[in-house]
């Protein structure tokens, strides 16, 4: 109990320091504040009342339960709205970050391809249909896979051009 009797103190410090800078909490905070700047007190009388330390009548005793109560249960509904606002806000940053990390690995990607398509020019004998692939490779069929249109996208990205040396599909109008 004697804790009980001097709660309203640091309440009272809050409310007349409250450093809330979110435009949306600092109100919540304050009423919150003035919420406990009731509770405490009457609560407080409730109690020495109930234990016969002060005289009251039952019904101011009950109606000064009721208010702390209520006083009490604003709290509690303002600190679950204050939560809820923190969460959304946390929600946001969360989304903002997963597509920040999809970005980079995007653009990893790229760069990988800029990597390759560099390298191909670097040492394009190394990527030449007319040099022999190892005896125990098969070698591509003329009929392979054309090259996929993101490739092409990707060195335009990172500013690489095709190596003139790379082995091109023949042509299934001209049989070359």
């Amino acid at each position: 109990m004697v804790l009980r009797l001097f709660g309203v103190l640091p309440t009272i410090e809050g409310v007349l320091t409250n450093d809330e800078t979110d435009p949306f909490l600092r109100p919540l905070t304050i009423v919150q504040a003035w919420s406990m700047v009731l509770y405490y007190p009457l609560d407080n009388v409730y109690w020495l009342a109930l234990h016969e330390v002060i005289p009251m009548s039952e019904e101011t005793r009950d109606a000064a339960s009721r208010v702390s109560c209520q006083a009490w249960g604003l709290y509690i509904v303002l600190d679950i709205a204050a939560y809820v606002y923190n969460m959304r806000k946390l929600m946001d940053e969360q989304k903002l970050l997963k597509a920040t990390l999809k970005h980079i690995k995007a653009q990893a990607s790229v760069i990988a391809l800029c990597i390759f398509y560099q390298s191909m020019q670097t040492h394009p004998s190394f990527f030449r249909a007319d040099t022999q692939a190892p005896a125990t490779a098969p070698r591509p069929s003329p009929t392979s896979r054309p090259r996929s249109p993101a490739l092409t996208t990707s060195s335009a990205i990172c500013g690489c051009a095709r190596s003139p040396a790379l082995p091109t599909s023949p042509s299934p109008s001209t049989g070359q």
